[in-house]
């Protein structure tokens, strides 16, 4: 949090005590289950996919986890935007006309078949899935003191610049986007520019980690050191980004890859953050009250309830009207 005094905090300076407080877990909920649910899905998921590839289709794959994480995972964050009240009342006009605004444009590119908008919304994903990432890492090194604005300007960095190097480096996702952008209208890049982006994005990357790595061991040096869960949970993140954008050769496959690691990981979160909300806040809605409680039963509705929502995705492929289905 930033101060609203005149002592604000410097880089240098944390904005919060450098030391966690006394007993308090460096993890979000002990070891074991942080490394399944948030740290380390990768290790389950690639296992599970292999499996899955002998069975089924990449589009069938990829329709699955698109209906039942990509769609499905909305919910939630519905759930808290039009479910809690203080917040909706404080952010009214804009939950009630961005989607309203957002639909409607979505809409008529549907109609019109404009491609700006698959474009869009595919950078906003990426952009979507680095930030989720670069939030734990945030949560992860608050948990042990490690608040300096430095440091979180370079995880950010890191993220960027990884995320983004796996994408221009990828043969399938750059001819995803640059079909999407020619289909959108846009000019005729060479080959020379493209080249050109991609080494100077991959010239800044190296820059980054090389100041991230000084970084860690300066904070070390001076007894401020980083949280190894989240030096962990950064190194799996972008090693199965990479994995999935530049080493699997169907995008399909790949997209679903890491769709599942992001929604395991915004599942849980949300999951947490409610039980805490309920626990401190009497006024939640009885809904939010009945469901986010410590049950295993309860979790399987929640998980039952975002899988019942993102099951809408299969309505559209089976419906005759093509302009509807669009």
């Amino acid at each position: 949090t930033r101060s609203r005094h005149k002592d604000r905090a410097t880089p240098e300076r944390p904005v919060a005590s450098a030391t966690p407080a006394a007993g308090r877990s460096s993890w979000i909920l002990d070891p074991w289950r942080d490394f399944i649910l948030i740290v380390g899905p990768p290790f389950i998921i690639l296992p599970a996919l292999w499996m899955a590839q002998s069975q089924f289709r990449p589009d069938q794959i990829y329709l699955m986890v698109a209906s039942f994480g990509a769609v499905g995972h909305h919910l939630p964050g519905m759930m808290r935007a039009y479910g809690d009240r203080l917040l909706f009342t404080r952010f009214k006009t804009r939950f009630l006309l961005t989607p309203l605004l957002l639909g409607g444009t979505c809409l008529l590119f549907a109609l019109r078949q404009l491609n700006a908008m698959v474009l869009i919304g595919y950078v906003w994903g990426v952009w979507h899935g680095l930030m989720q990432t670069y939030g734990f890492l945030r949560i992860y090194d608050g948990k042990v003191g490690s608040v300096s604005r430095v440091t979180a300007r370079l995880d950010a960095a890191m993220c960027l610049t990884w995320f983004g190097a796996a994408v221009l480096v990828s043969p399938t996702r750059m001819t995803k986007i640059l079909s999407d952008y020619y289909r959108s209208g846009g000019r005729i890049l060479s080959p020379q520019i493209v080249g050109f982006i991609t080494n100077a994005w991959l010239a800044a990357m190296a820059l980054v980690t090389l100041a991230y790595v000084i970084r860690l061991f300066n904070t070390r040096a001076n007894g401020q050191g980083q949280s190894p869960a989240k030096l962990l949970l950064l190194a799996t993140s972008i090693a199965f980004w990479w994995y999935s954008n530049v080493f699997v050769s169907n995008m399909l496959v790949g997209i679903a890859l890491f769709e599942i690691f992001h929604d395991v990981q915004y599942l849980t979160i949300v999951w947490i953050f409610n039980l805490n909300r309920v626990h401190r806040n009497p006024t939640v809605g009885r809904f939010t009250r009945f469901l986010f409680r410590r049950s295993w039963a309860l979790a399987g509705l929640y998980v039952g309830l975002v899988a019942a929502y993102g099951s809408l995705n299969l309505v559209p492929p089976g419906l005759s009207s093509q302009t509807l289905s669009r």
